[in-house]
């Protein structure tokens, strides 16, 4: 292999990675902030299950609190919040401008069912906002508490619907963005491919 083709393979092999990174990343960070990521993130299980516990409300640990004082004053915190409240950005690239109103789905759907989807993530917004304003000021939970969403006898359908539904997926959020930031981390640290980091997750990258 001469020196012409050995470039050309280091360059298809970059182009990959950027791919990649790309692809876990939705396009939504600079590099400066995929760096804050792979410094902040990276083999730090103590810092995810803590954030983690915070935004579902548990009760902390001493050590916790302790981790989470700490976060709210560094550049992660910014990063953190563009991952879960993604806003319109101008300088975003076309296909990944997104809010987290694009979510909901209108499609084939009566308009008074799409308005009870659309008020459970009104919900996630307001509450995952207070999560956010307390992390960084501190003092007692919002107006929204995750406990009280849950499915009671006297909530009507309608409430009832729509409290749990915001419930679900605030769940799902939190866990999936920091499990997704946890990736990008992992891969930028180790420049591993993506079945690869699959693999090691205990995923099949098949299916």
């Amino acid at each position: 292999m001469d020196y012409k083709e050995k470039k050309q393979l280091e360059e298809e092999k970059q182009r990959l990675v950027d791919k990649f990174r790309e692809s876990l990343s939705g396009g939504l960070y600079t590099e400066s902030e995929i760096e804050v990521i792979k410094g902040t993130f990276y083999d730090n299980e103590e810092l995810l299950t803590a954030l983690r516990n915070f935004f579902f409300q548990l009760e902390l640990t001493e050590k916790e609190q302790d981790i989470i004082s700490s976060f709210a004053k560094t550049d992660a915190y910014n990063v953190l919040y563009k991952t879960f409240i993604p806003e319109l950005d101008p300088n975003m690239p076309i296909s990944n401008n997104v809010d987290l109103w694009v979510g909901v789905n209108t499609k084939e759907k009566l308009p008074e069912d799409s308005v009870l989807e659309m008020k459970s993530r009104e919900i996630v917004i307001k509450y995952l906002q207070e999560q956010f304003n307390r992390l960084l000021k501190g003092g007692d939970f919002g107006d929204i508490k995750l406990s009280e969403l849950t499915y009671v006898k006297s909530k009507n359908s309608e409430e009832a619907y729509i409290d749990l539904h915001a419930r679900n997926s605030i769940l799902g959020q939190v866990s999936g963005n920091l499990m997704n930031l946890r990736n990008i981390a992992f891969q930028e640290k180790t420049q591993m491919s993506q079945d690869e980091i699959q693999k090691m997750m205990g995923m099949n990258s098949n299916q």
